[in-house]
């Protein structure tokens, strides 16, 4: 898909001013201010300055370009009768219009999408990984038996074969991931489709699940919620430190869906709108490393909250290696490598690998357990447990800065100083640059997708806004940091709005 190209003329947009869906839009304007345009000429300078540094092209397309007379027709032996609550029927408009509808709602709901023009199709994929893909098809002629997608269009229509005119028939087939997410994907999209709806998410905070995006801010989520009181950091929540050793103990598991379910624990407890202030501000202490005393059960630091912090949430998100996995080959390796060679391997003969002796693993054995991960589908699972990861730790942030920003910047001063190191800082960068990484690519690894790319621009955003020596490291180089959050708000513009809303906001901060 160019992104050079422009999708339609000065006529498309009518007198009104303002470009249409079929336009290329303007370029927007990072630098201008919150409070509006009053200094609008200082603003261009400073665009203008920044712009004659950048390599990258003008707001990416995410117009689906698809051709009215190009739209393929069923083929032969394809699996028939479609599934009637998996598509829809739209007679009113021509594909390159229906399109638009379906990029544009795809859009407003986050989802990470590369489009195919030649197939005419879109593979999504939602932030909970669930894979889909949209096909368009050209719908023939009425007088079809009753196995046709036509007759299926019927149906859910509630008309006859013989009033419906020729017309396009919209079909979501799901891949992978939750079915729940899938229809209501689906839904969403039938109705831009068929221009009932714009694929906005209308619903409370309250009636999401903690790892949707309707959570976060952009939508309305949970920093819109106040707090009733400020929890105490000397008195952490009982039910709290309750709660994260049971979803350590189910990370801890061999089990990959105990893994999963006890990563979403996490998610879930450092969430305001799931658990409450007091059990989130908790949570978030034991993900950020501070220490969780004064409870009656430990007289010291919980173990199970340093486990969750060390191994589940820095050394995912740094090295992006689970707990039971080996860090390093037979070269470069130093004493935090040998000891997490040693830790490993130890937690491997705990989970089943009783083979295998700890002190007596060496190299090829060490890459045979890695190939046998890897033909399990850990990479898969590996990358969906460190997007959870970063939405904790985004959670945590949020939460502490909201209730305790003197809290925070002592725990990044003394007990975790290393969330604010290079080596932390470099991989959110990373993670960054998966902006337009389609979701072809990250699939079966564990590459940072656009929706990773939008975590990673808040947690720099609130870093650097928590710690000075966070931002004094982020803006170091500060012509990099910028071009790539332009390059993030750009591609998020095209196709992902929680991206664009926080690289936007990230931008800005690191410009001022």
């Amino acid at each position: 898909m160019s992104r050079n190209e422009t999708t339609g003329s000065s006529s498309e947009q009518g007198n009104t001013g303002r470009p249409s869906l079929l336009s290329g839009l303007h370029r927007p304007t990072l630098s201008s201010t919150r409070g509006g345009s009053g200094n609008g000429r200082n603003n261009d300078d400073i665009r203008a300055d920044f712009e004659a540094t950048l390599t990258i092209p003008a707001r990416p397309r995410r117009l689906w370009k698809v051709s009215d007379t190009g739209i393929p027709s069923i083929p032969p032996f394809y699996p028939l009768p479609l599934d009637a609550k998996c598509c829809a029927y739209v007679a009113d408009a021509s594909p390159s219009v229906v399109s638009v509808r379906i990029a544009e709602a795809l859009r407003r709901q986050s989802i990470a999408v590369e489009y195919d023009d030649e197939t005419v199709t879109a593979t999504c994929m939602t932030v909970d990984r669930c894979r889909f893909v949209i096909h368009l098809w050209n719908a023939k002629s009425p007088a079809l038996n009753s196995t046709t997608a036509q007759s299926i269009a019927n149906k859910s229509m509630g008309s006859s074969k013989a009033d419906l005119p020729k017309g396009l028939i919209v079909e979501c087939k799901r891949i992978a991931g939750d079915v729940i997410t899938f229809h209501r994907m689906v839904s969403a999209i039938k109705k831009a489709a068929k221009s009932h709806g714009t694929g906005e998410d209308v619903r409370k905070p309250y009636r999401t699940s903690p790892i949707e995006f309707t959570r976060f801010v952009a939508a309305g989520g949970a920093e819109k919620i106040p707090p009733s009181t400020t929890p105490d950091p000397l008195s952490p929540s009982a039910a709290a430190i309750e709660a994260i050793e049971h979803a350590v103990q189910l990370l801890k598991k061999d089990r990959l869906d105990a893994q999963l379910r006890g990563m979403e624990s996490i998610v879930a407890l450092t969430d305001p709108v799931s658990s409450g202030w007091d059990i989130s501000f908790t949570a978030a202490m034991a993900v950020l490393g501070a220490p969780l005393r004064g409870s009656d059960s430990y007289a010291d630091d919980v173990p199970a909250a340093q486990a969750l912090h060390q191994d589940w949430i820095y050394s995912l998100l740094v090295f992006r290696e689970l707990p039971d996995e080996i860090r390093g080959g037979p070269q470069d390796i130093d004493e935090s490598t040998k000891e997490h060679r040693a830790t490993s391997l130890a937690f491997l003969c705990e989970m089943g690998h009783q083979d295998h002796d700890a002190s007596k693993v060496n190299d090829k054995v060490i890459e045979a357990m890695r190939e046998d991960r890897v033909r399990m589908g850990d990479e898969y699972h590996g990358g969906y447990l460190r997007s959870l990861a970063l939405r904790a730790l985004s959670n945590s942030l949020s939460t502490l800065t909201r209730q305790n920003p003197r809290f925070l910047y002592s725990t990044l001063s003394t007990q975790s100083p290393h969330l604010v190191s290079e080596d932390f800082i470099n991989a959110l960068w990373m993670d960054a640059a998966g902006a337009s990484r389609p979701p072809g690519i990250v699939g079966g690894t564990r590459l940072a997708s656009p929706h990773e790319a939008a975590l990673a621009a808040r947690i720099i955003r609130l870093l650097g806004q928590a710690h000075p020596r966070a931002k004094q490291r982020l803006v170091k180089d500060k012509k990099f940091s910028l071009h790539q959050l332009e390059k993030a708000y750009f591609v998020g513009q095209a196709n992902h709005q929680l991206l664009e809303h926080e690289a936007k906001r990230t931008y800005r901060f690191l410009a001022s």
